[in-house]
């Protein structure tokens, strides 16, 4: 078993509702947000033996709130979200995956009501995923052969 569908499990086994995306980070599929799964048999049929996609988290779907710091295009999420942390508090403790491109995800409960995927909004580099959005998550690969891992523990490590 190849480790994008041992991680599929996981994810399902925590209800998070997945759907396979290119290497460029677009859906494989035409209806995601419709065709997103937790379901074992249809996760293997995307993602066994296809090392070569990702796995995309739809946010919603999961109960999810994502914030996607990013590192490029003179942004840098990181930077802007320490700056807010001193102005105000820091985050809670949560999952938190590196990206391909040297940002990173944080991810949250989905708040009552959702929120509105924004770019940029709360600061230069900080854009959310979270209602009509997905999140690509560990051990997916995009552009380049870093990939995407968990930063410093992984959700099965959650409690």
């Amino acid at each position: 078993m190849n480790r994008l569908i041992e991680y599929a499990y996981i994810y399902a086994d925590m209800g998070w509702r997945m759907l396979p995306t290119k290497k460029d980070k677009s859906p494989l599929i035409g209806s995601w947000r419709k065709d997103c799964t937790d379901k074992k048999e249809k996760l293997e049929e995307w993602f066994d033996n296809r090392p070569h996609i990702g796995i995309g988290i739809a946010c919603e779907e999961s109960n999810l709130f994502v914030l996607d710091l990013d590192v490029k295009d003179n942004k840098n999420g990181i930077v802007a979200l320490e700056q807010l942390e001193e102005e105000n508090e820091p985050l809670p403790e949560t999952l938190v995956a590196d990206t391909q491109s040297g940002g990173r995800h944080y991810y949250f409960n989905r708040p009552e009501g959702g929120v509105q995927n924004s770019v940029d909004k709360i600061a230069l580099g900080i854009d959310v995923r979270c209602d009509g959005g997905y999140a690509v998550a560990p051990p997916s690969f995009s552009n380049t052969q870093s990939g995407y891992v968990w930063y410093d523990r992984e959700p099965n490590e959650v409690k």
